[in-house]
Order: structure tokens, then C-alpha cells, then sequence
């Protein structure tokens, strides 16, 4: 087993397009897209006495629905889905420690940062 901390930042800037409409209850649509992201990862192996440091550049993709229906005056119930796929290439460097000093580097490692995240959510609503 390998234990490890692990710090993970990711920069995303979409251009989204939104799309509503109304039939026998509200939809909407957002549709996503980064031409642009960005990023950075930082693993420390504790046991292996390693740090591992990558960053990449990529793409992204959203995706986002939701629909409420009106079951009577005031109740609603609602449907939401969210799809985000992150896409990224880049290069990592591997430090190797002994105690607190420096005892070898390996730069230009191809690396891949990757993410799919999907999110259904479903409830009910009451306005006041």
C-alpha cells in the first residue's frame, strides 16, 4: 500500500449556451465548452520518499439539464444531471528525498490529468 497527500487544482472557463423550454413542465439545457484548461497536481509519497509535481493543459466539456414538473399549485418536483469530462496533457517532474534533502530529479515525464464527474440530483419543491 502506498499512502500519499495530494493537492489537485483545476481552471476551467466555459462558454456556455443555454437552452429553455417549456412543455408540460420546464426544461432547461446549458451545453459547455473550455478550449482552455488548466491543470496541477502535487502528490507526496511519504513511504517512497517522493513528490511528484504535474501540470497540463487541456479541454472541457459540460453539460447540464434539469426539468421541473408542477404536480400542483406550489409543489413541484425536479429532475437535475450535470456531466463535466476534463480532458488534459501536460508533464510531470518526480523529486527524491532522503530526510529533508534532494537526492535525485527526473523532468519531462508525458502526463494526463483526466475527470468525468456526473451528478443526478431529483427532489421536491414547495413555494410558498
Amino acid at each position: 500500500m502506498d499512502y500519499f497527500q495530494d493537492d489537485f487544482n483545476q481552471l476551467v472557463k466555459y462558454l456556455l449556451v443555454n437552452i429553455s423550454r417549456f412543455l408540460w413542465c420546464n426544461h432547461n439545457l446549458i451545453l459547455g465548452y473550455s478550449p482552455y484548461t488548466h491543470a496541477i497536481d502535487e502528490d507526496n509519497h511519504i513511504l517512497r520518499n517522493k513528490v511528484s509535481k504535474t501540470e497540463t493543459e487541456g479541454d472541457a466539456y459540460y453539460l447540464e439539464t434539469d426539468i421541473n414538473y408542477k404536480i400542483r399549485e406550489g409543489l413541484f418536483f425536479n429532475i437535475n444531471g450535470e456531466y463535466l469530462k476534463i480532458n488534459t496533457e501536460g508533464e510531470q517532474t518526480q523529486y527524491f528525498y532522503n530526510q529533508n534533502e534532494l537526492i535525485k530529479t527526473i523532468k519531462n515525464i508525458d502526463a494526463d490529468i483526466n475527470s468525468t464527474q456526473v451528478v443526478i440530483t431529483a427532489g421536491f419543491q414547495k413555494k410558498f
